[in-house]
């Protein structure tokens, strides 16, 4: 066995270089002849009961480098000497040296004996860990004294410690880091690692795969001119890099919620939870700005002050109790959102709410939403995902390839080419920034002009929905368009477009992409109900801008200030954020990529993970040994009847079959590169000398 192992280290083991992965499999060998053996059998629920290898591969080559069966009496710490003897080619435990090898271990072997042994010979550890008392997280249980829980439920985020080792060989004490990291979407992962690179404040951004040929560009230069108006900030949408980069920026959804929660705290000062006269002051004075009231004003955001509407004009378009009780949470969620009410609570506190107004629930929920907690909730948004949002997605495509032909049955209009973008902004005003469906480049036949305009999709999934749009159909037509201006009646925009988030998000969208139209199209999951055409002027343009702008200084300048300190939330007002270490942590992981974009001079590649580098690194080094493993279970030769020790000399005899199958596919890769290198050499002389086609024969 050791001389198997040395052959196996001398092969492909390289000091300071390899990444060795560690892992066991257990051998399903239950004859009681195996204890002759002297070897320690374990039971596995999942796996079996026999004797474990442990083993080395390489995770760069995949080459086996040594393993060991633990025989009776043998620690793990036992078994790691024994293997990284055989990778050094010593015989004595002094006389191991493997500095700057780093060894990936599965949580099983966490603990810190293993970790001092692998540092006291110069190697790094970097692995998982189990939820257990020596750690200083813990998750999904209660922590013992020292141990900090973290949360299953929140955004993303990660807690550090360090944890201290010393090391006996060089009298000096070696620093572990250890990681508690939420994804944000209901899990929570233990690491730890002596590596500095992947230490605290560490994060990684692997991009997508692309694919091999890049697609050329089909739109050519149509969309040049719409695109210098705009800074492009991702390649697409629904990315981790889309959605960091929409924080901290006036988005449609935020807008909408942070002109309801002006309107409210306008309102009922004295309902805002723990919010510091300064605030309310400030919530107060922007509501009295008469750019933000005409702006709630086009929107139809309903406020007894602002608006001049009252509760009761706004409840007689609200259904009978009993339609009411008919309906689902969803839709009567909806129909609070659209009334400007909250939309929390159960069936009963949001029928209450519908008839009776916000003031007759006498739920703790129903406290109004200051501007902060809106910023906030828009900005960290819990997952959500149900069946309707899914076909909504699938069916855009569906839309916008039926777009232009509605269009030309329906209206003057003609959509030349379409395009999808990520994220946009305004140049001059980078708070703003959009996600259209798509953007089109229309045409006018009549007036024989062209223009760029947001196409918006919505997909009604429900049959009321359905006969809600084909009503409105029915009474204003097919195709409408709005105009709006500065002394519109918003009655008319709300009777077309009923939703308000709607709304919010098609004039958020044209106003930051610089246009003055937009088109919002209704459909069912098969076909087109209506479109809706809406216009912006001047001056709605302008007072907007102008509204957002003093939004931006009340309620945003700590983010867009050097240096700025976070301002005090309390822990209703940060929501799903969940505490001011992970704002902190988003703040200046979004002001990273920001700064790595503009340096970039566009969008990055759209991101796969955004995440801890230990984690980046780990999920790269984890699979190394289990790739062995894989191929020398689907070894199945027809020798049930031999004892242990031959099956286990059997398991060592294939594994050189399966190194010498290794070395042959790095040979071979190896050879295909020289020859490709070799056919660059030769196509670039060919260019360079058009009349000599052969290199004289040499490479």
């Amino acid at each position: 066995m050791d001389a198997m192992r040395r052959v196996c280290s001398e092969i492909g083991f390289v000091n300071e270089v390899s990444i060795a992965s560690l892992d066991d499999d257990l051998l399903r060998l239950r004859s009681k002849s195996v204890d002759d053996l002297g070897l320690t059998r374990t039971r596995n629920p999942a796996k079996g009961f026999g004797p474990v290898q442990h083993g080395f591969v390489s995770l760069v080559t995949g080459l086996f480098l040594c393993s060991h069966v633990a025989s009776r009496g043998e620690t793990v710490v036992d078994v790691l000497r024994i293997l990284m003897r055989s990778l050094c080619g010593v015989s004595a435990d002094s006389q191991i040296k493997l500095p700057g090898v780093v060894f990936a271990l599965d949580r099983e072997y966490q603990s810190k004996e293993v970790n001092r042994q692998i540092m006291e010979c110069g190697g790094i550890v970097i692995g998982t860990h189990k939820r257990d008392r020596t750690f200083p997280f813990t998750y999904g249980k209660i922590g013992t004294q020292g141990q900090t829980v973290m949360m299953e439920k929140g955004a993303k985020t990660t807690k550090w410690a360090t944890m201290k080792n010393s090391v006996s060989s060089t009298k000096i004490t070696s620093t572990m880091c250890a990681l508690a990291y939420r994804s944000g979407l209901g899990s929570v992962v233990l690491c730890n690692t002596s590596l500095k690179s992947a230490g605290p404040g560490k994060w990684s951004y692997i991009p997508l795969p692309r694919p091999q040929q890049a697609h050329p560009d089909i739109h050519g230069n149509e969309f040049a001119s719409f695109e210098r108006r705009v800074l492009i900030l991702t390649e697409c949408q629904r990315t981790p890099d889309w959605f960091l980069m929409r924080q901290f920026r006036i988005t449609g959804l935020v807008a909408v919620q942070i002109l309801r929660a002006i309107a409210k705290a306008s309102e009922s000062p004295d309902e805002l939870e723990q919010t510091s006269e300064n605030r309310c002051s400030v919530y107060h004075n922007l509501a009295q700005h008469t750019s933000v009231q005409l702006v709630q004003r086009i929107l139809g955001i309903l406020t007894d002050s602002i608006s001049g509407e009252s509760r009761s004009s706004a409840g007689s378009e609200i259904p009978s109790e009993s339609a009411l009780g008919k309906m689902k949470n969803k839709e009567l969620q909806q129909m609070c959102r659209d009334q400007g009410l909250t939309v929390s609570g159960n069936k009963r506190e949001l029928i209450s709410r519908l008839l009776n107004g916000e003031s007759n629930t006498n739920s703790t929920k129903n406290t109004i939403k200051s501007p902060a907690a809106a910023l906030l909730s828009a900005w960290f948004l819990a997952p959500i995902s149900s069946t309707d949002m899914k076909v909504g997605s699938k069916n855009e495509e569906n839309i916008c390839s039926r777009v232009p032909r509605f269009l030309e049955a329906h209206s003057d209009f003609r959509i030349l080419q379409t395009k999808s973008y990520g994220l946009l902004c305004c140049p001059e005003e980078r708070y703003l920034a959009f996600s259209p469906d798509d953007i089109a480049l229309v045409t006018r036949p009549s007036s024989n002009d062209s223009f760029f305009a947001v196409l918006e999709y919505k997909t009604k999934t429900r049959d009321n929905t359905v006969d809600t749009e084909r009503n409105i159909a029915v009474r204003c037509g097919k195709f409408a368009t709005v105009k709006l201006d500065s002394h519109s009646d918003s009655r008319y925009l709300k009777t077309l477009i009923p939703d308000q988030g709607h709304r919010s998000q098609l004039l958020h969208n044209i106003i930051s992409g610089s246009m003055r139209d937009g088109f919002i199209v209704h459909a069912s999951s098969t076909a087109i109900i209506c479109v809706v055409h809406v216009v912006i002027g001047d001056d709605i343009v302008d007072s907007y801008r102008l509204a957002f702008l003093k939004i931006k200084e009340a309620c945003m300048d700590w983010i867009y200030t050097p240096g700025a300190p976070v301002p005090p939330f309390t822990a209703d007002e940060l929501g799903h954020c969940g505490d001011v270490s992970t704002l902190k942590q988003h703040l200046s992981l979004w002001r990273i990529v920001v700064a790595k974009t503009e340096e970039h001079g566009g969008p990055l590649p759209a991101a796969k993970h955004i995440i801890p580098s230990v984690i980046a690194i780990w999920n790269r080094v984890k699979g190394g040994i289990d790739v062995y493993f894989r191929y020398l279970k689907n070894i199945k030769p027809s020798h049930e009847h031999l004892p242990p020790l031959a099956a286990l000399w059997l398991r060592f005899l294939m594994t050189l079959v399966y190194n010498a199958f290794q070395s042959a596919q790095l040979l071979s890769i190896r050879c295909t590169c020289d020859q490709y290198a070799v056919s660059v050499l030769i196509s670039a002389h060919a260019l360079l000398n058009p009349g000599n086609r052969v290199l004289n024969g040499r490479r």
